[in-house]
């Protein structure tokens, strides 16, 4: 067969792939859609924080508020704004309202069938059709891929770009074109800006394969630089020079801030406050960029004379990088957020880890137990035939190794830890299935064909009886509450419609869902003051309520309602019980206000109380 009849062949079946993912997304969104209410449970869900974050990106663009724009941008700090970009862009266009703010997991799910395949195929020197329609078939399978497609959450994207990565990869190191590591650079930064563990994964993944694929280059460039450093002259002039006493003493200061906590200084005259590493690793970061700049600019002329793989990489990531650390706090954001003191929760060692996330793995990303014993099967034969597999696969084994290990270390269990790299494992899963059919020299031509037939018949026979259950892209978690929170926000929103802006109280950390929800329906950015939730010292609250309105008021538009939240430890919206008992919740409440409504919702323990301004009353 020519090579150009090849090429085609390959870009039909390509172009089938890409269609049949794009159908599976409109399969998916109509039974979401029918059922999208239950989605929202239970109330502490990072997904709130997600929707809230899109919904006031859309609503600025909406509104023509260039200032608050970029200041809601400038508060994407923990959880980058890419997701909320996207899904912002996704409601202007669609329209505003949470079932068209997952359209951009929906669209990264088709995008990461797609990828599978290509990744699949890239892996494999022969039989590459199978390998990459066994690793589709997998993702297809998967009722948490199914799930998170029609959430309001980053792993989607996260788990695309990840496989988008790892094709670049594939693709530089097999054709050598420099586009490639455009396309590396480029989804590498898109990484940083949605998820910063997925961005680390990728960065270690990366590091590992160019350092197991071109050893001599890693240790010339370590010889250089020793080189340098040893040079006549170097340690003095870096002493020298100011800016080094500013990076060296910024770091012991950044690393010593997680043990001090909040600190308050004066230096010459200048008051100077520190709340956490993110302003020490800034100063550095600044610090060191000026250092280099000068430099750079000097020797920019070599730019056009060095490799264009690598200066594809410099201009599409680096230089990004570099960019997007010189904002204020995002370094220490960074490092914060992939440092073991993101998390409170004790670890409970490796072995705790490798149960949850082995039941996790069987029950939550595959729909029966054949489909996870086949994809183990599988697996193991991928890794028999590593030597067989083309140039630049390491990638998939790092990465898979890499993210394996740093999940299951990880103290804080989420079965969707497991999704950004789940893919690539199924990509191994196909390599091997490939192997299986491909891999015996000088066998007759019929029997891969027969043997890929007989492999795909089966994962489709072992699918088979679970397709009506995927259909409906919500699982079956135990732990959930069948109640949804939209319960509770559509008792009293009609409520509010007299009030131009609105304080909400209450004891759960109902911020981001009461937020979104009145800026769901009114669609203005100003009827949304604040949420007050009352913790600590009961005698407080009172004073803080007040302070939330005063500070509130500040605007053109006053705070003219209050909602007070009480629900019951005992209520289905506090599933982990963390609701504090609180019977004189309405005595909280700023004089000024009168009581004009109570809104007793038995069936979820809880009752709302709304109090509007006297004025407003009279």
């Amino acid at each position: 067969m020519s090579d150009r009849r090849t090429r085609t062949i390959h870009t039909a079946v390509a172009i089938a792939v890409a269609a049949l993912a794009v159908w599976l997304a409109f399969d998916t969104w109509e039974p979401f859609v029918d059922d999208s209410r239950s989605r929202w449970a239970p109330i502490h869900h990072d997904r709130n924080a997600h929707y809230a974050h899109a919904l006031r990106l859309a609503l600025d663009v909406r509104e023509l508020d260039l200032p608050r724009l970029v200041l809601d941008l400038d508060r994407a700090r923990q959880w980058p704004p890419l997701h909320a970009i996207a899904a912002a862009g996704a409601m202007l266009i669609t329209g505003i309202g949470h079932d068209n703010a997952v359209l951009p997991s929906l669209a990264a799910w088709a995008g990461c069938i797609f990828f599978a395949f290509l990744v699949a195929r890239r892996c494999v020197p022969a039989g590459g059709t199978l390998a990459g329609a066994v690793a589709a078939l997998f993702v297809i399978g998967s009722p948490a891929h199914r799930a998170l497609a029609t959430d309001v959450m980053l792993e989607s994207l996260g788990a695309w770009l990840t496989l988008v990565v790892v094709w670049g990869y594939l693709c530089a190191l097999q054709t050598g074109r420099s586009q490639s590591w455009r396309t590396i650079a480029a989804a590498m930064s898109l990484l940083l800006i949605t998820n910063y563990n997925y961005w680390l994964l990728a960065v270690l993944a990366l590091t590992a394969s160019l350092s197991w694929q071109y050893p001599a280059a890693v240790r010339g460039l370590a010889q250089r630089v020793i080189a340098a450093i040893a040079a006549p002259g170097w340690i003095r002039t870096q002493l020298l020079h100011p800016l080094t006493w500013v990076i060296a003493g910024s770091i012991p200061v950044a690393l010593a801030m997680p043990f001090l906590g909040h600190q308050e200084f004066e230096i010459a005259g200048i008051e100077i406050e520190i709340r956490s590493l993110a302003e020490p690793l800034n100063i550095a970061w600044i610090a060191l960029v000026l250092r280099v700049l000068p430099s750079a600019i000097r020797q920019r002329a070599r730019l056009a004379e060095i490799d264009p793989r690598l200066r594809a990489f410099l201009l599409w990531h680096v230089l990004p990088f570099t960019v997007f650390a010189l904002l204020p706090t995002r370094l220490g954001n960074l490092l914060g957020y992939v440092s073991p003191i993101n998390t409170r929760i004790p670890w409970t060692g490796v072995w705790s880890g490798v149960e949850f996330y082995s039941e996790a793995f069987a029950t939550y990303y595959h729909a029966s137990p054949p489909l996870w014993i086949a994809a183990a099967v599988l697996l193991a034969i991928g890794l028999r035939s590593i030597r067989w597999m083309r140039a630049g696969t390491e990638i998939v084994w790092f990465l898979v190794g890499i993210g394996c290990l740093l999940t299951v270390v990880h103290p804080n269990h989420q079965q969707r830890f497991l999704h950004t790299w789940i893919a690539l494992v199924w990509v191994l899963a196909g390599c091997g299935a490939a192997w299986i059919a491909y891999s015996r020299k000088r066998r007759k031509a019929w029997i891969p064909a027969m043997a890929s037939t007989a492999i795909i018949a089966a994962l489709l026979f072992l699918s088979a009886p679970h397709t009506r259950t995927l259909r409906t892209p919500l699982l079956d978690d135990s732990t959930r509450p069948r109640i949804s929170t939209l319960d509770l926000t559509d008792a009293y929103l009609a409520a509010l419609d007299r009030y131009e802006r609105v304080l909400f109280v209450g004891t759960l950390p109902l911020d981001y869902v009461t937020e979104w929800s009145l800026l769901e329906r009114r669609r203005v950015r100003e009827s949304f003051a604040d949420f007050v939730r009352l913790d600590g010292d009961p005698g407080s609250w009172k004073t803080r309520v007040e302070h939330a309105i005063e500070e509130s008021s500040a605007d053109a538009v006053v705070v003219d309602g209050v909602v007070v939240i009480d629900i019951a430890p005992d209520s289905p919206l506090s599933w982990d019980g963390s609701a504090r008992e609180s019977t004189r919740l309405g005595d909280v409440v700023a004089d000024g206000f009168g009581l004009v409504q109570t809104l007793p919702l038995s069936e979820l323990a809880t009752s709302v109380h709304i109090y509007s301004r006297m004025s407003v009353v009279e």
